[in-house]
């Protein structure tokens, strides 16, 4: 009988999760949405109006993982995620959230699903994904595992991403970190070795 009301109980608790399956993602590399952005100035360390249009979640798949999060110009936070994962639902409103109020980062979404775990050398694997949601963090190729955490919690969520854009900030300075020389040749590889 006990058993029984927990099972109930955890079924009440998932239940009450809402579900955002727009915010889920398709996978295809389409923006979630775009809005009108704010650039990111590295010589005056502000961030000012611009009339451009950007993208505010990409998805990115194994072949462009690289691309897109290891040689991207701005500090990049991935959601590690699945389609069928409550609390990666819950966490997509939240995500979307921080990806207006920080037009400086860039914010993507890489499906889990895409992957074999078999596979060491897929993108899952590499970056040691077993649980997810998982929120990983990147600037020019390096990894910030500091930030990195598992689970549904939009605060830290939050606090991490401030806590990242403030040492990305005080530790490039007034220098334009552009230049892709930083990035080392293992890191540009990574990603790109999945079989799928």
């Amino acid at each position: 009988m006990r058993r029984l009301t927990l099972f109930t109980s955890i079924l009440t608790i998932f239940a009450a999760i809402p579900a955002c399956d727009d915010d889920a993602g398709s996978g295809e590399g389409t923006p979630d949405t775009v809005a009108t952005g704010n650039d990111f100035d590295f010589d005056t360390m502000e961030t000012h109006n611009s009339n451009t249009v950007r993208q505010l979640i990409t998805y990115v798949k194994p072949e462009n993982f690289t691309e897109e999060v290891l040689k991207s110009n701005y500090p990049v936070v991935v959601d590690f995620y699945a389609d069928w994962c409550n609390p990666c639902k819950y966490m997509a409103p939240y995500f979307k959230k921080f990806a207006e109020t920080y037009p400086d980062v860039k914010f993507v979404k890489y499906d889990v699903d895409q992957d074999d775990f078999k596979d060491p050398w897929c993108v899952s694997g590499l970056y040691g994904i077993d649980a997810i949601p998982t929120f990983d963090f990147f600037y020019l190729g390096e990894e910030y595992t500091k930030f990195r955490f598992t689970g549904a919690d939009a605060e830290t969520l939050e606090s991490n991403i401030a806590s990242f854009v403030k040492e990305i900030k005080m530790k490039y300075g007034k220098k334009k970190p552009w230049s892709l020389e930083f990035i080392t040749e293992d890191s540009t590889t990574r990603g790109e070795y999945c079989s799928r």
